[in-house]
């Protein structure tokens, strides 16, 4: 089965997965063994309480960011689209009043309601809604003065399996879709 937010997601690593911990070696055993699981040292991240500017750890790929908006935003727009016109040919067909009256005022309206609410839903997609619980983890622990540790796996079995070792090591974290 296809995650429909792979199609419409321009980045390598979709899920986020986070763990805090109170001292920097329990973390940093914690990502030995995730690390263990298959994971490359690039997709395991820590973040200690005096990192400043660690807002890269947490979205990594700006380029791919950016794929993702426009995505998204094309995609559901262009589909937006197609449902208004459908909707619309619908309704023409069954004789209904207004879309009849005035067929090309009542298709425009309809495209053009269609086509904006689908790039709204494109934009709302970009804005990656998921993944404010993992950063609000994160941003929690640092003002706490723990240590977090983010993880982004490369897909749905990756990260399965690495939050199946996070709950056995009996640590708990949060997961984005």
């Amino acid at each position: 089965m296809v995650n429909p937010s792979t199609i419409l997601s321009g980045e390598s690593f979709n899920t986020r997965v986070a763990a805090t911990f109170t001292t920097r070696q329990a973390a940093e055993k914690c990502a030995a063994e995730v690390e263990a699981t298959g994971l490359k040292t690039d997709q395991i991240k820590l973040v200690g309480p005096s990192d400043e500017r660690y807002g890269k750890k947490l979205e990594p790929e700006n380029d791919g960011m950016a794929k993702t908006l426009v995505r998204s935003h094309t995609s559901l727009g262009v589909g937006g689209f197609l449902l208004g016109l459908v909707l619309w040919g619908a309704l023409y067909v069954f004789n209904t009043g207004f879309v009849r009256m005035a067929p090309a005022s009542s298709l425009t309206a309809f495209l053009f309601f269609a086509t904006a609410g689908g790039m709204m839903l494109g934009g709302f997609i970009a804005m990656r809604p998921d993944h404010q619980g993992v950063i609000q983890t994160v941003n929690t622990a640092v003002e706490d003065g723990e240590w977090s540790l983010v993880l982004h796996p490369q897909d749905e079995e990756q990260a399965a399996l690495v939050t199946s070792t996070l709950n056995s090591a009996g640590v708990k974290n949060i997961r984005s879709l």
